[in-house]
């Protein structure tokens, strides 16, 4: 598994995705936001920009200005262009089965072999996401609370196919962008 993790995509830029962009640029992290439409994107962006001036006027974004970390921010339509060089992914489309396998199908697909590709879902599991995928090791939950850029509680939880250390990276990542994971033991629908 991918150690040195630098390039971020935030696969979903609604209300979640912009939140987790928001955490991951703040940290310093090269994000780049994937969606269906540029007028999608361009909102997800302003909401971006208006996330990191809260937490800079509210003395939470640390070594950098808002400005220095949206400049981190990169977006796409293109699902291919957004996981070709990350290093992590955090998804966040529509919260259905459907939805979940046909974009984490793609992403399998299309990423690096030892990106790990992270779900926000909240009610689904990842042992039935991960399913027919060619490396469902790589694949957790990191289930976050709204709003994702201010509270910090995020639930990691893997799948029946996903080794411990994809669990482990993705705590700390959630550490290092200021999150508290809570590592859940089991899957629950």
């Amino acid at each position: 598994m991918n150690r040195n993790l630098n390039q971020v995509a935030c696969i979903g830029s609604g209300l979640i995705g912009q939140g987790w962009a928001t955490l991951f640029a703040a940290a310093g992290y090269v994000v780049t936001m994937q969606d269906l439409g540029d007028d999608i994107l361009k909102s997800a962006t302003d909401q971006v920009s208006l996330n990191l001036r809260h937490l800079e006027d509210n003395g939470r974004l640390h070594n950098q200005t808002a400005a220095g970390a949206l400049s981190h921010v990169r977006t796409t339509l293109s699902l291919a262009e957004a996981v070709k060089n990350a290093d992590f992914i955090q998804e966040s489309v529509p919260d259905t089965y459907a939805a979940k396998k046909a974009v984490f199908k793609e992403m399998d697909r299309l990423s690096p072999g030892d990106t790990i590709i992270a779900s926000s879902s909240s009610g689904l599991l990842m042992s039935e996401i991960q399913t027919d995928l060619a490396r469902p090791e790589r694949c957790v939950l990191a289930h976050p609370f709204l709003p994702v850029h201010l509270l910090p509680l995020v639930e990691v939880v893997g799948g029946n196919q996903t080794v411990p250390e994809t669990v482990d990276i993705t705590c700390r990542l959630m550490e290092k962008i200021g999150k508290a994971p809570v590592q859940l033991k089991k899957e629950v629908s």
